[in-house]
């Protein structure tokens, strides 16, 4: 691309967008300037600035700086000689130093373009900037009607170079370069161009193919043609079909097998709100939900206008790094704004270990741009698509209910930007304001508000709702008030929210209405923006005067919804103050959805008299809080009876898919589903009766769809327990209630407390919170292994030891894991509920009665019978996946290397009387680099069952360490001494367990596969164990099944078939 600036036609430049960093890249058509040019005669009389010298023959060329009048050698200013070029024949080009840059249109002495010039450019067939940026602004409004259709980055030099790009698009806003001002609009419309998925079914060498084709084209500015392709595609897509009962279950299980857990989940609700389709009625309604911008009020501001915020240190943000950003990314979830890249599509580009520097600059980049909006003033023009949303309307039955999904980009960086000063927001926000962050704060403001109300003086207790709240904020006040109450995030937000933001119709084939007032629907520090602002509000109201027997009143907030008990009187006078002053804020009460609850029907008839003329409703049975509920013991049963009808039609539904597909129904009830109803367990008391009708649905309809066959209670008492101690972890929801309720008292005791006696200056500290948590935690799990040992004392032999069997480590890994397809973690229905079978030692349904042996079969001779070759297939199977991973970190691995012959003739001393001396003897695998650089290590694979003849009446312990002197007196000598080597003995049990050795060893085969690839130990350890249960699993699960009997020639082998020799009619039959 090619510019030149319009204030002076004889300086022309070029820029192009193939260079890392374009001002550095300069380069002018005019010939350099002499060195007796006008600016350098009049610096020879003057010393550096920087280094205080004089002119010399090397810094010869010295530029003036336009606010100090301070003159510096070009060297010493970080000014290259291409812009010292249009300097000296530009007047009209000015030029700050360091020290003056504060409040310029500088940055870092760099040249000061006037950005209200056009540019000249050229990019493809465009030749001024301001043309590019139209064509950019047409591609981004076509782009913003498509549908979903992206392929992941592919690795390799395509996706590298796409990083690449990427990097640099960024850093052209982050360098201040003339190309600011189109540099994240051109990110933003780069992904979609680049990553369509060019078919259905397309592979990744296709998908690497059209990547480096579409960045070529990029690279010669042929827009036009990337979206041409690009609309082509989006004709050819076939539209998706709503999901019905039929099938629910194939979109559950294809979800499922992509690792999409929360989106599987949430089909399994019969009572979700369905997309409205976009019309003239529904737009009015988002449109009447997103109202104009309100002028300033002067009263609700917390400073004089005159007022000048003090300036926040730019050093606070420097915890804003590469490393910040990419675990931000890892844990940002969901669909994409506007241009529909989503989580998943940033994941692979930020955190795949694929594209390492390239990755780790591209993160330091976006790191980099977030601390810049957290520090400078930015111009909205140039972040509108950043900060663009897809709006979705939801049915609400009636009316509407807007969902916003802003950018992932964007959400990433506001993830980083709300870790960062978590402790300022959570300080500025206050001890009453339970949404800023604070842990466990809607529980806590819940267990406050009960326990005021139960207070013997207290009257009643006051539920507020404000109409519209988050999309009503009065947002130039709230940004005023930002520079006062949370400096650090002022910045932030007056960038992000300075200018409204479009909010782009889902279906609404481009469609966008603005966000002009209030918080941004898909911003995700709108809550934490909103909890700052509504500090004035809380603070005026506790500051109220009154009378503390009449008038004395508590109040607790979380977001918008607003509570407050007390006496009457107290509560009518926090209303009126309500009332008054909340409108100057965007907040406006609406008492037709408030709710005053009061203890009996003669404080209802004074409540009538003093609160009736406002419409607010009044009652004695209840209302709900929060999620929770406060009032009757009626309304409560009322209340948590129509929950669990909805929780059981959720069982119902999952039990349906479970039929045929046990292991993602496992998944979800396991991961998802239970947790539903963990929150209304840890905010009402002593419920665990109702939860009664639950525990049958599950115990009676959902696990015999999962397991294939019925349990009685003992064993339904097993599977609840965790997967640590041998059970499935499917909770028994009456049983933990309680248990639950507890615990979240403990947790948030301290916050409560904070609540309860109004100290709004007071936050509760992270620290004490999460201590809380690890003492009940310590307590839970203490319980949950008393409850094991009970129901060890009720089992019977076999049960006691299979439980004891699934407790090793590592054995219950295929259930903690997701049923992910591309990574073989996947079973059919057979094969799961056999594994559960086996987990317990359950009869297995359907087993042939006898043996290919002729022996009387069951579970533990399967596993032990050599015919048809399953034991050596086991073997095999884990000797192979052994071999794989050490290939990823060590030389010269080989499965079954031959030993070098024993020289018995020889004088090494050395015994091998016990050993075995054959001369082809093999081990399993051999490698170098395991435990040293050069050493040789051998590895002897064994798989033991535990229950045979000959184990069953011996401990674990004493299985895998006879087992491992068995190899080791085999091998171990001989490998020392002969080969000069290490051996290690790899004992595994049928349940898939590991002896110690065999522990030791592949914990350091995960250590140096962590190193290499810069993973966590915990993840690649956890990838490692689950590899290797798999292995073990399948293998085993075939030799439970597998054929035995005599073969029989009754069919030709396939390997001499000609298909294409086949006869076959010349006419179907129809």
């Amino acid at each position: 691309m090619n510019f030149d600036n319009n204030a002076n036609e004889n300086a022309t430049l070029s820029l192009t967008f193939e260079s890392i960093e374009p001002l550095k890249e300069l380069r002018t058509t005019k010939k350099r300037t002499n060195l007796t040019s006008n600016s350098t005669n009049e610096a020879t009389d003057t010393i550096c600035g920087l280094c205080n010298k004089r002119p010399g023959r090397k810094t010869a060329r010295w530029v003036k700086c336009h606010d100090c009048n301070a003159w510096f050698h070009i060297s010493c200013a970080g000014v290259n000689r291409t812009q010292f070029d249009v300097l000296d024949n530009d007047v009209t080009v000015e030029w700050s130093c360091k020290k003056c840059k504060k409040g310029k249109n500088a940055v870092n002495g760099k040249i000061s373009w006037d950005e209200t010039a056009d540019i000249s450019c050229t990019w493809g067939v465009k030749t001024t900037l301001n043309q590019i940026s139209a064509q950019m602004d047409a591609c981004y409004d076509s782009i913003v009607t498509w549908k979903k259709n992206f392929f992941l980055l592919p690795r390799g030099n395509s996706g590298k170079h796409f990083i690449v790009e990427l990097t640099r698009l960024i850093n052209l806003y982050n360098n201040d370069t003339v190309l600011k001002a189109i540099s994240l609009k051109s990110v933003m419309i780069f992904l979609p161009l680049m990553l369509q998925k060019p078919s259905k079914n397309s592979k990744a060498r296709d998908h690497a193919k059209y990547l480096a084709k579409r960045l070529e084209m990029w690279k010669e500015g042929n827009l036009q043609g990337l979206l041409a392709e690009a609309n082509e595609i989006q004709k050819r897509l076939v539209s998706t079909k709503k999901v019905g009962e039929l099938n629910l279950t194939k979109k559950f299980t294809s979800l499922m097998l992509k690792g999409k857990l929360s989106q599987a989940s949430r089909m399994i609700n019969r009572n979700r709100g369905g997309l409205l389709n976009i019309d003239d009625t529904v737009k009015e309604q988002l449109l009447e939900k997103h109202p104009e911008g309100q002028p300033i009020n002067l009263d609700a501001l917390e400073k004089d206008e005159s007022y000048v915020p003090e300036g926040v240190q730019e050093v606070i943000f420097e915890p804003i790094d590469g490393n910040m950003v990419a675990k931000a990314a890892m844990r940002t979830e969901g669909s994409g704004g506007p241009t529909l890249t989503d989580s998943d599509c940033w994941k692979q580009i930020l955190c795949s270990k694929n594209f390492k520097q390239q990755q780790i600059d591209l993160c330091d980049a976006i790191a980099e741009l977030t601390k810049k909006l957290c520090v400078a003033n930015a111009k909205s023009d140039h972040l509108k698509e950043l900060l663009a949303s897809r709006l979705i309307p939801l049915d609400k039955n009636p009316g509407v209910r807007p969902i916003g999904i802003g950018e992932i980009l964007r959400r990433i960086m506001g993830k980083c930007v709300t870790w960062n000063i978590k402790e300022d927001i959570e300080s500025s926000a206050g001890g009453l304001q339970t949404c800023a962050g604070h842990k466990a704060g809607i529980e806590a403001a819940i267990h406050a508000i009960h326990d005021i109300y139960k207070e013997d003086e207290c009257e009643g207790l006051l539920l507020v709702d404000a109409s519209n709240a988050f999309n009503s904020l009065n947002r130039k006040v709230a940004l005023a008030n930002m520079s006062t109450l949370c400096p650090p995030f002022f910045q932030y937000l007056q960038n992000t929210y300075a200018e409204p933001s479009r909010l782009y119709l889902s279906g609404g084939n481009g469609q966008f209405i603005y966000s002009s007032e209030g918080t941004t629907q898909g911003d995700n520090c709108a809550m934490a923006f909103y909890a700052i602002s509504t500090l004035p509000i809380i603070r005026s109201l506790a500051n109220e005067k009154n009378d503390p027997v009449t008038e004395y009143f508590k109040q607790a907030w979380f977001a918008d919804d607003a509570s407050t008990a007390g006496k009457l009187l107290g509560i009518l006078k926090w209303w009126n103050k309500l009332v008054e002053i909340g409108p100057k804020y965007g907040y406006f009460p609406n008492p037709s959805k408030c709710v005053l609850i009061v203890k009996n029907e003669h404080v209802k008839k004074r409540a009538e008299e003093i609160f009736g003329k406002f419409g607010i409703e009044i009652t004695t049975r209840g209302q709900r809080h929060l999620g929770a509920i406060v009032g009757t013991q009626e309304y409560k049963e009322e209340y948590i009876r129509e929950k669990i009808r909805e929780w059981k039609d959720d069982v119902k539904t999952l039990a349906s898919i479970a039929r045929s597909e046990p292991q993602g129904a496992y998944t979800a009830m396991v991961f998802a589903i239970q947790h539903r109803w963990k929150f209304v367990q840890r905010t009402i008391p002593e419920i665990s009766e109702y939860f009664e009708e639950l525990e049958f649905e599950i115990h009676n309809t959902l696990l015999p769809a999962i397991i294939g066959r019925e349990i009685s209670e003992l064993e339904r008492e097993v599977v609840a327990l965790p997967v640590r101690l041998g059970g499935l972890g499917i909770l028994m929801p009456n049983k933990e209630s309680d248990h639950e309720y507890r615990a979240s008292r403990q947790i948030t005791s301290n916050l409560k407390d904070i609540i309860m006696s109004q100290k709004l200056e007071d936050t509760c500290s992270r620290r004490i919170i999460d201590d809380a948590k690890r003492h009940m935690k310590m307590l839970k799990g203490n319980r949950l292994k008393l409850v094991y040992h009970q129901l060890l004392r009720k089992l019977d032999a076999s049960t006691t030891r299979a439980l004891e069997l699934a407790k090793e480590k590592g054995v219950s890994s295929w259930l903690t894991t997701l049923p992910l397809d591309w990574l073989g973690y996947t079973l059919n229905r057979q094969e799961f509920r056999d594994s559960i079978a086996l987990r317990y030692n359950w009869k297995i349904k359907n087993l042939s009665a006898y043996c290919g042996c002729g022996e009387e079969n069951n579970i533990d001779h399967s596993l032990s019978c050599k015919k048809g070759g399953y034991v050596i297939m086991r073997h095999n199977n884990i000797r192979d996946t052994t071999a794989r991973l050490l290939e990823e970190v060590c030389h010269d691995v080989q499965i079954e290397p031959k030993l070098m012959p024993v020289v018995t003739e020889s004088e090494e001393v050395y015994d091998v009387a016990r050993g075995n001396i054959a001369e082809n003897a093999r081990l399993d695998v051999a490698a170098r680099g395991v435990w040293s650089s050069f050493d040789r290590s051998f590895v002897d694979i064994r798989v033991t069952h535990p229950n045979c003849l000959s184990n069953v009446d011996k401990t674990l312990r004493e299985i895998y360490e006879r087992n491992e002197k068995e190899k080791k007196d085999s091998y171990e000598s001989r490998v020392i001494h002969t080969e000069r080597g290490n051996f290690t003995p790899l004992v595994f049990s049928t349940s898939g367990g590991m002896a110690p050795e065999c522990t030791k060893f592949f914990n350091r085969v995960a250590l140096k596969i962590a190193d290499k690839k810069g993973e966590r130990y915990q993840q690649v350890i956890a990838y490692v164990r689950t590899r290797l249960r798999f292995a073990m699993l399948k293998s085993t699960l075939i030799a439970l099944r597998g054929y035995r009997g005599m073969q029989v020639d009754r069919e030709t082998p396939l390997h001499s078939l000609n298909f294409n020799l086949i006869p076959s009619s010349k006419y179907s039959i129809i």
